[in-house]
């Protein structure tokens, strides 16, 4: 679905774009209005895509980059594109804020570290927005607790698992292929979904691991929306798209959000309800089968009504 994106008025007459070459000055453009680029101008794209979007070389390409990234308008870290400022010129509201609160929540470390380390410089990433600072530097703290949890569990592991010197060798060993795996054989055991997609629901299990996610929190965010899921396997989420990097459902349902009350947490359900209380019935009953709890409580509140 297509996005608006806001382009300053005084684009072209910006000291920095009016040195640039015609086709600088496009790749510009692309990289602050192409269908990837996020509320917080932080968004993962590979080369290759760029490359068939825009028919650019890579080589011209990585030129471009270092171009931009010299003069702290655009870098590219770990296969994401920041982009200097992007909130500056979006006018973000509260209900923007919270969801560039969730973006920042799914970024992996690298990104956070670089993002970090440019927040505290005169030329900030986000230059009068101390509450986006707060969410990097929070998830941050986040993902080392849980990657030092990781470690002190593997090195418990490692000593409980110590061979028997009087057992043979080659004792085998019972284990899952991956934790990705073990992840998806549960939620397929507890949700019993209807459509389960392996390879890429082990595939973003594996990237929510990568991104300092553990093993506990996951499987917990499936068995919080085990409480909330539709009664019919046909509406329950496909492992793929609940654990997906682009959706909602899995950050919803971990412990830390699950139930949460927050000021900003309860603006936005505030915000979503008035949504659904002006759908018709039709419409909110398509939300609902697909197991948005909140049409769910629409829903009820117009049957009780009646």
């Amino acid at each position: 679905m297509a996005k608006n994106k806001l382009i300053n008025s005084g684009f072209w007459s910006d000291p920095f774009i009016e040195e640039l070459t015609l086709q600088e000055k496009a790749m510009f453009l692309y990289f602050i209005t192409n269908e990837l680029v996020s509320l917080s101008g932080v968004y993962p794209i590979t080369k290759k895509r760029i490359c068939f979007d825009t028919e650019i070389e890579l080589k011209q390409l990585e030129k471009t980059i270092k171009l931009f990234s010299q003069a702290d308008k655009i870098f590219w870290v770990d296969n994401h594109i920041i982009v200097t400022n992007f909130l500056k010129y979006q006018k973000p509201n509260p209900k923007m804020m919270i969801a560039i609160k969730n973006e920042i929540f799914r970024f992996p470390k690298s990104i956070l570290l670089f993002l970090k380390d440019k927040t505290n410089k005169p030329n900030s990433l986000y230059i009068g927005y101390p509450e986006i600072r707060k969410a990097i530097d929070t998830h941050l703290k986040d993902i080392n607790i849980n990657i030092n949890n990781n470690k002190d569990t593997k090195d418990t592991k490692d000593i409980e698992e110590i061979p028997d010197p009087e057992k043979p060798k080659s004792v085998p060993k019972i284990n899952y292929n991956s934790t990705a795996e073990k992840i998806y054989s549960l939620y397929l055991a507890e949700i019993q979904p209807k459509l389960k997609t392996k390879q890429r629901s082990v595939k973003n299990i594996e990237t929510w691991l990568n991104r300092g996610r553990t093993e506990r929190y996951l499987i917990s965010a499936f068995r919080n929306y085990k409480n909330d899921m539709p009664k019919d396997p046909q509406y329950r989420k496909n492992p793929a798209n609940f654990y997906g990097l682009n959706e909602d459902y899995c950050f919803d349902f971990l412990p830390t959000n699950y139930g949460a009350e927050s000021e900003d947490n309860q603006h936005a359900k505030e915000e979503n309800l008035k949504k659904f209380r002006r759908m018709d019935d039709e419409t909110l009953n398509r939300y609902a089968m697909s197991g948005n709890t909140l049409a769910f409580e629409v829903l009820r509140e117009r049957e009780i009504a009646i």
